[in-house]
């Protein structure tokens, strides 16, 4: 084997001690890491309005910022219920709302028919004791089988209403209170129809005075019922929770109305699970289009600590909140970059391998 050379050896020597160099760059030469992310712009805080499956009228306040659903309201509809809107006065040319506004009313005709049967239970029984007191016995027989007519009537029309709230009641979509005050109303129209047969019977037969005292319980009952109204109205207005501006809701025919707080937007990012240790609050993060144009800068506020589901995917959900003026809205999908850190370039060539897809 031919002896090398005293130059070849030193080429080798020199090769070895570069390689050596670049092995060693690896491992200690840093730059900045960029964690890509998908991101969606959302408002800190959203109210929507919308029909669920069982076309039941939904009120839902979320708080994007702490990921929470803040409260949520269900209004029973059934057949011939309206819902009327009051958006074009609310909003006027800004197209903002504020919170207290009266947004929509739900008009029921049971309530309403409810409503006015109440009003001519007052009535006519304040004529019945009027009657009662005069003692005009034909006049009084004649009234008694019109009331009594009505009062079967009226029970008739309260009984469906309690068995059509007792299968609302069951399936936790009205209160205990408006399944009490639907009761009570069948209770009051039960008890004035035996009121009626008493007094039909008495007036055919002769006065008497615990008759009097009767109608006078009774008239107490409906004026007890007529002062449950207003709250009984009350839970058929939707009120709006929070000040924000109105947006289009035709992207899903369920959403009636969509309210997000203004200009008060974050970015929702999922990021694959794996690098949840590398992603902390305080974090400054890139902002781009999906085309990656350059839009501006933000800073994580928040990192979930929960993994949830999204798209086959265990991802931890990051909150960003946006830094200076950027022309964004709601809905629009983004290219997010979160400085993690300084990384070494193998640590950079290991990532790039497998760094997340989306």
């Amino acid at each position: 084997m031919p002896q090398l050379t005293k130059p070849i050896l030193k080429i080798i020597a020199a090769l070895f001690v570069l390689t050596v160099i670049l092995v060693a760059s690896l491992f200690s030469i840093s730059s900045q890491l960029i964690l890509p992310a998908p991101g969606k712009v959302l408002p800190a805080k959203e109210w929507v309005v919308f029909r669920d499956n069982g076309d039941q009228i939904v009120s839902r306040l979320t708080d994007h910022k702490r990921g929470v659903i803040v409260s949520q309201a269900t209004f029973p509809v059934v057949r011939g219920d309206n819902l009327h809107f009051n958006l074009a006065d609310l909003s006027s040319s800004t197209g903002m709302v504020h919170s207290g506004d009266t947004l929509a009313h739900l008009s029921s005709p049971d309530f309403q028919i409810w409503k006015q049967d109440l009003l001519n239970q007052q009535q006519d029984l304040s004529a019945q004791l009027r009657l009662a007191m005069a003692g005009d016995k034909p006049e009084l027989v004649r009234q008694a089988e019109n009331e009594l007519a009505l009062a079967e009537e009226e029970e008739n029309f309260q009984s469906r209403q309690l068995s059509r709230q007792k299968e609302l009641f069951s399936k936790n979509m009205i209160s205990s209170q408006e399944f009490e005050l639907t009761e009570s109303a069948w209770r009051l129209a039960k008890a004035r129809k035996e009121v009626e047969k008493a007094a039909l019977e008495v007036y055919r037969t002769g006065e008497k005075p615990e008759l009097i005292n009767q109608i006078k319980t009774q008239i107490e009952g409906v004026n007890r019922q007529l002062t449950l109204l207003p709250s009984r109205e009350q839970a058929f207005t939707i009120i709006t929770p929070i000040d924000g501006r109105l947006f289009p809701t035709s992207a899903s025919v369920d959403t009636l109305v969509w309210v997000g707080s203004d200009p008060d937007w974050i970015i929702k990012v999922p990021i694959d699970y794996r690098y949840k240790p590398m992603v902390l609050p305080g974090q400054e993060v890139q902002i781009k289009t999906v085309a990656g144009d350059e839009l501006g800068h933000g800073r994580i506020t928040s990192v979930g600590q929960q993994a949830v589901l999204l798209a086959g995917q265990q991802v931890i959900e990051a909150i960003v909140k946006i830094e200076g003026e950027i022309n964004l809205t709601p809905g629009l999908y983004l290219e997010i970059g979160i400085k993690t850190g300084s990384a070494t370039w193998w640590d950079q060539l290991i990532f790039s391998l497998n760094r997340p897809r989306h």
